[in-house]
């Protein structure tokens, strides 16, 4: 199906509007393939599995809308590019889910939430800069990104939770992160590339299985810590641990 037209003041795109595969859910727009040669700058919101599976998609560029929604365009296998608007402050769970040739995404400082698993699975994916706007990283957010080599945490990150960059098997530099306070379980387990990590001071927390894994990684314990999780640096090439006098838990 080629769809040549959409009328130009639409503004939302509902649940599943798109979607191409969804198992036995009964949907207009099942099991077929879609070409869009005209969205309308208007469309201000995009539904839970709007496109899912749509996997005649390249490229995502809508710059009004304000959110995202959940497996909006999970398994869209041919999405290389992702340039959100200005307008977006949310990216749902599982937005992008497994989109494998995507490369690049840009996201503006005006993103508040980057939801659980949103990312995850996007393993072509190289390098990310995570917006001003994003105080937490959900869980699950970028896991199993194999090709991600370097992220870029603005200064108002201060939750990664728990396995957000989980299975990052490249990913060697993580830079900034200056209002960092809690690196949640398993955060960063099976990063085994990591070598430059300078975890803020502010950090206080850092959960199960945070580094587990990360072979390559020096590690400075930050000077506020307050809780080490069990196995939190098993495996990292450590010399010498400097343990700060407001540390009081370390499983």
């Amino acid at each position: 199906i080629a769809i040549d037209w959409l009328p130009s003041g639409l503004e939302y795109l509902g649940n599943s509007a798109f979607c191409t595969s969804m198992g036995d859910i009964d949907n207009v727009m099942t099991r077929t393939t879609l070409t869009f040669n005209t969205i309308p700058n208007s469309l201000g919101y995009i539904g839970d599995y709007g496109c899912y599976r749509n996997r005649s998609l390249t490229s995502f560029n809508y710059p009004n809308v304000t959110e995202i929604g959940s497996n909006a365009f999970c398994g869209c296998t041919n999405i290389s590019q992702v340039v959100i608007g200005d307008n977006t402050t949310t990216i749902g769970e599982y937005a992008f889910h497994s989109c494998h040739q995507l490369t690049s995404v840009i996201m503006p400082d005006s993103i508040i939430e980057i939801r659980e698993g949103a990312f995850s699975g996007c393993s072509n994916l190289a390098s990310i800069t995570i917006p001003e706007g994003v105080t937490t990283i959900g869980e699950r957010a970028f896991e199993d990104c194999r090709n991600l080599t370097t992220i870029n945490l603005s200064n108002g990150v201060v939750n990664i939770c728990n396995k957000a960059f989980n299975g990052c098997r490249n990913l060697v530099s993580i830079v900034g992160g200056s209002s960092l306070k809690s690196i949640g379980n398993s955060a960063f387990e099976e990063c085994e590339s990591l070598s430059s990590f300078d975890i803020s001071d502010n950090v206080e927390f850092i959960g199960d299985g945070a580094f587990y894994g990360c072979y390559s990684l020096g590690v400075i314990i930050p000077k506020k810590l307050v809780s080490i999780g069990r196995n939190a640096f098993y495996k990292c090439w450590l010399e010498s641990i400097i343990i700060p006098k407001s540390l009081t838990n370390i499983d």
